[in-house]
């Protein structure tokens, strides 16, 4: 941060990153992947205190700014839970942002990206995809290409609680299966 050794913090920094994005202007997308890593050190990002006023202070950066915010989370291992519970650490992460996502893989429909929360659409909505690649000057780059066919009337939750799923099941189930 700066011409400091800090690493980035949401609860310190997002006026340097304010003043940042103002300065190279134009900025459509700020993504923080993962939220978790720049919450700093002390922050218990299982506590909804915590975790959303940070949720309110991206909010007010993406309308002072113009630019979208996207936070990446990732989930735990505990794929009997419901994939809200699954997101690592406060619901929080879950109940104050606008919309939450989720992509993962799907045995019949492949690579699939769908809505888990929203309170700006219906909930609905699943989007098969692919990923291509493209090289660029330095390295491969890679695209989503989202296929011509939707699942409009799934709920992301429906396919999650697919039990045919990869993975689903006890570590000794999918041991058996990643070695079959």
């Amino acid at each position: 941060v700066g011409k400091r050794d800090d690493h980035f913090n949401v609860h310190e920094h997002l006026g340097e990153l304010e003043a940042e994005i103002h300065q190279m202007g134009d900025v459509a997308l700020v993504i923080i992947d993962p939220i978790t890593t720049f919450m700093g050190i002390d922050a218990d990002t299982n506590q909804v205190g915590v975790v959303r006023p940070v949720c309110t202070k991206l909010k007010v950066l993406a309308e002072r700014t113009g630019a979208g915010v996207m936070i990446l989370n990732h989930l735990g291992k505990n794929n009997k839970a419901s994939v809200a519970d699954r997101i690592l650490g406060s619901s929080a992460w879950v109940a104050a942002p606008r919309s939450v996502l989720i992509a993962m893989e799907h045995q019949e429909h492949g690579r699939v990206l769908g809505v888990i929360n929203t309170n700006i659409a219906s909930g609905y909505g699943c989007y098969p995809y692919v990923l291509t690649s493209k090289d660029g000057e330095d390295e491969e780059k890679y695209y989503a290409e989202f296929t011509d066919h939707t699942l409009p009337l799934v709920k992301m939750q429906e396919l999650i609680d697919d039990e045919t799923l990869p993975g689903y099941g006890n570590k000794s189930d999918v041991a058996c299966n990643i070695i079959t």
